[in-house]
């Protein structure tokens, strides 16, 4: 059998040129990004006072749903009851367990239920309601700031809105002094307060969602 053989000059080129086309694609890889076509940092667009306001209005909002929550975690508490599978004993499960009330036992674990609410403590109930009252004082002053805006009187949809809140507003003051009357008492009914919170969870939900249509009519007007 003949066997073709690639003459030296052919080879010793050949890897001259695999050699330069490597020494290019370093070269590539380490050249500078050119930056002279890079966007700007972006600038702080304008605001008016009364978008300004209407941002408050929503963090505002978002924390005394924060406040509201921790209420209801306060009165929501209760004991984990658990089951033991050998001798069927009952024993107060450590906080951190998993209830599985609905669940099938496990034959390797004891089954777990919830038992009696605990008590609300004052101390925390208390910490709550004082920030639920200084949030409050924040939005009342913002409701002021509307009715004064040229943005809001100066545009029909907007006003309309804005009686809307005020009444969404006074409801939520209603609530929250039938919530206080709750929590300051010797012996807090944990079913009331937690149904209380639920009440005044939507008001919030409501306040914040006529606080997003003000935004829109300002934008639009």
């Amino acid at each position: 059998m003949k066997k073709f053989l690639m003459p030296s000059s052919l080879i010793v080129a050949s890897l001259v040129i695999g050699a330069l086309g490597c020494e290019a694609q370093v070269a590539t890889a380490k050249a500078p990004a050119d930056t002279s076509t890079a966007a700007p940092a972006s600038s702080v667009l304008p605001e008016s006072d009364f978008k300004s306001d209407i941002r408050d209005l929503h963090e505002n909002l978002r924390r005394i749903e924060g406040a509201l929550h921790d209420i209801d975690r306060e009165a929501g508490r209760r004991q984990v009851i658990a089951n033991s599978l050998i001798n069927n004993d009952a024993f107060i499960a450590d906080p951190w367990v998993s209830c599985m009330a609905c669940g099938l036992p496990s034959m390797m674990a004891d089954s777990t239920r919830l038992g009696a609410f605990l008590k609300p403590r004052a101390s925390f109930l208390k910490l709550s309601l004082s920030s639920l009252d200084s949030l409050s004082a924040a939005v009342h002053t913002l409701l002021v700031n509307f009715s004064k805006d040229s943005e809001i009187t100066n545009n029909t949809k907007a006003k309309v809105d804005l009686d809307v809140l005020s009444d969404a507003l006074k409801n939520f003051d209603a609530q929250l002094v039938s919530l206080k009357a709750l929590c300051n008492v010797d012996s807090p009914d944990n079913a009331q307060i937690l149904m209380a919170i639920g009440t005044l969870k939507q008001t919030v939900d409501g306040i914040d969602t006529v606080g997003g249509r003000l935004w829109k009519a300002a934008k639009t007007k």
